[in-house]
């Protein structure tokens, strides 16, 4: 009986033992394989968050690509429906001119016809389509009345009316898809010669800014400009005393002409004086002098020659006239381009400021990507303690399962040690059968003290 419950005693040490080995194993496994999969699961986040960024990248650069692309698109379609719209308003306005032409135009004004033809683009129309028919009952009557032969003919003569129309429109087709080619060249050229001004104007404002400041740091420097600069400076300062000598001599020149002018005039109102003085010419006596005929005559020439002088002096002014009314003309036409060129520079301005606060928004989208991603780092940051954690817990665990082994095998060895002692009592037949009693009690205490050793293991 003894042996039976020694036994039994053996085997759930021997259980508990064997529970106690697994559950160690089953620790460091867990810690290991826990720590692998942590690692692994904070790899997988980290390459999927740097997936995402990345893609988010090129989904916006995608996008920033489709909206220029989508902002010159829309540009063209507005050029293209603005350039649809002022040819369509022109071939409106060109049909109704032609509509009210050929309704105010008859059978007999061939001329008008051929004037409204010379202003269209291509051939003549033909006669047929200025003629105004009304349609008549009878013409209908005639036609449902009419042999198949004329019915052919008429349907042959409006074919061909079809066609004559048909080609003449292709041929306007074509003479206006040429003509709109050269506009668009001439704008192109227009263009390009519009850019080249403006970076001359560019260069001339830059030379002119280092220019003033040069002269502001003249006083400051001794040694004066350099030679380049000073060799422009001289070449514009030949320049501006050359035009101002012309406009000086052109000034000195009108005023001569001007003077020259009241002279003649006084000379001619003198003349005309002298002329209005002369008494009325006696009748020719037959015997005249042929010292006044001679006076007279050079008078006559001189008087002519002073007309012709003034005429000429007249013209002159007149020239001079124009070619200043033109100067002024083009004066004016100047400072109308430097007006256009200013609201061009405005526009481009206000487009400049528009594509820097795209950039800026462009910019706050990439900083809120990086704070993202930092913030990304510092939950990885934050996982690893957490894995740390976990790996000084394992490793607690495991020191905690040591020690048990430790308390464990020094229960065996008490558990052999009663063991051995029980042995020695049964043995002992000597007492056994003096005292039953007592090895009863003995054997209880001792059965007593190992259930208690081995509950206080049991909970682990």
């Amino acid at each position: 009986m003894w042996a039976e419950e020694c036994d039994n005693l053996r085997e759930l040490l021997a259980a508990k033992t064997k529970l106690l080995d697994d559950l160690s194993k089953s620790s460091d496994g867990i810690g290991e394989s826990g720590l692998a999969a942590a690692n692994e699961f904070f790899k997988a986040q980290e390459a999927k968050m740097t997936e995402q960024i990345n893609e988010l990248k090129h989904t916006r650069s995608e996008l920033e690509n489709s909206l220029a692309s989508l902002a010159s698109e829309k540009e063209l379609l507005e050029e293209k429906n603005l350039q649809k719209e002022t040819e369509l308003n022109e071939l409106k306005e060109k049909c109704s001119s032609l509509e009210a032409k050929a309704r105010k135009g008859g059978h007999g004004e061939r001329s008008k016809n051929d004037a409204t033809n010379a202003r269209l683009i291509g051939p003549s129309l033909p006669p047929w389509i200025m003629e105004e028919k009304k349609t008549d009952p009878s013409d209908l009557e005639k036609l449902a009345n009419a042999d198949p032969a004329t019915l052919r003919s008429r349907v042959l003569e409006l074919e061909s009316q079809v066609h004559e129309l048909n080609q003449l429109l292709t041929y306007r087709e074509d003479v206006i898809l040429r003509i709109h080619e050269e506009i668009s060249k001439k704008a192109s050229r227009l263009e390009a010669a519009e850019v080249e001004r403006s970076s001359l104007s560019a260069q001339v404002s830059i030379l002119k800014r280092e220019l003033a400041c040069l002269r502001d740091d003249a006083p400051r420097r001794r040694g004066g400009y350099p030679p380049e600069i000073e060799i422009e400076i001289e070449r514009l300062r030949g320049k501006r005393d050359r035009e101002y000598q012309r406009r000086k001599r052109a000034e000195t020149e009108m005023d001569e002409l001007d003077q020259e002018n009241n002279e003649l005039k006084a000379k001619i109102k003198s003349l005309e004086e002298q002329l209005a003085n002369i008494p009325p010419p006696k009748p020719p006596a037959p015997q005249g002098d042929p010292t006044d005929k001679s006076r007279i005559a050079e008078l006559q020439a001189a008087l002519s020659q002073l007309r012709m002088d003034n005429e000429a002096k007249r013209s002159e002014l007149f020239d001079l006239r124009s070619r200043f009314d033109e100067k002024s003309a083009q004066v004016d036409k100047l400072a109308a381009e430097v007006k256009t060129k200013e609201r061009a520079v405005a526009e481009l301005s206000t487009e400049l400021s528009s594509k820097i606060s795209q950039l800026e928004y462009a910019n706050k989208e990439l900083e809120s990507v990086r704070c993202r991603v930092v913030r990304g780092g510092s939950e990885t940051e934050r996982w690893q303690t957490d894995i740390n954690s976990v790996r000084t817990t394992n490793r607690f665990l495991s020191a905690q399962a040591n020690e048990l082994r430790l308390k464990l095998a020094g229960s065996e060895k008490r558990v052999e040690n009663l063991q051995k002692q029980l042995m020695s009592k049964l043995q002992d037949s000597e007492y056994a059968a003096n005292s039953e009693q007592g090895d009863m009690s003995f054997t209880l205490a001792i059965l007593t003290a190992v259930i208690g050793i081995l509950s206080a293991f049991l909970p682990f």
